[in-house]
């Protein structure tokens, strides 16, 4: 019968859903409204130097300086579960070592239907009333994005602006770029020299 066929069906959906989550790129942590982990997957176990028996029943807040955990708190964290979704918030995330990880932390607030008074949704009061259901937070979902490689290639990025800057300044040749609309664009100091 199907009844007897579900557990096996559920195990198998179980298993499926474990593996997607297990084959991520990026760390996945499932926690309760007020922060405490229940779930994360292999990223997150690699990245932060931990195995998820030491992650699960930790809070969230634990892998986050004190500075960047208003985005977990207070007004953020009550804007993130009337908004439903947080995306892209630059922080950093604390490794077992100490190390800090330069991340974008997403989050999305994950919602269950169900009657709050205890009872079958289709006798729930505040559905006969106004032809709502009732909807409680069950976890928040949030995904992070470690984005050291991006970090590390806008810092080279940065530093060879920084050199070809003083290279061009300080030549002793004249070095300009010209527009054939409007003219010079710019000019470095002996460039300058030159036509004084």
């Amino acid at each position: 019968s199907l009844h007897d066929a579900l557990p096996i069906y559920t195990v198998v959906s179980r298993d499926y859903v474990d593996n997607i989550i297990d084959s991520m790129a990026d760390i996945l942590f499932v926690a309760t409204p007020d922060g405490k982990i229940e779930r994360t997957n292999k990223i997150a176990k690699l990245t932060l130097g931990k195995n998820e028996k030491s992650l699960v029943g930790r809070n969230i807040k634990d892998f986050f300086l004190e500075k960047d955990m208003d985005i977990l708190k207070g007004k953020a964290l009550e804007k993130l579960i009337d908004e439903g979704v947080l995306h892209g918030y630059e922080t950093s995330l604390m490794a077992e070592n100490g190390r800090l990880i330069p991340i974008l932390l997403s989050a999305s607030v994950l919602k269950n239907i169900g009657c709050i008074h205890e009872g079958p949704v289709k006798d729930c009061p505040l559905h006969k009333e106004k032809g709502i259901y009732c909807e409680h937070i069950v976890n928040i979902i949030y995904v992070v994005k470690d984005i050291t490689k991006i970090k590390k290639i806008e810092n080279a990025l940065l530093e060879n602006e920084e050199k070809y800057r003083i290279l061009y300044s300080d030549s002793r040749d004249a070095i300009m770029t010209l527009s054939m609309k409007e003219g010079f664009l710019s000019a470095n100091r002996a460039t300058i020299e030159m036509f004084r």
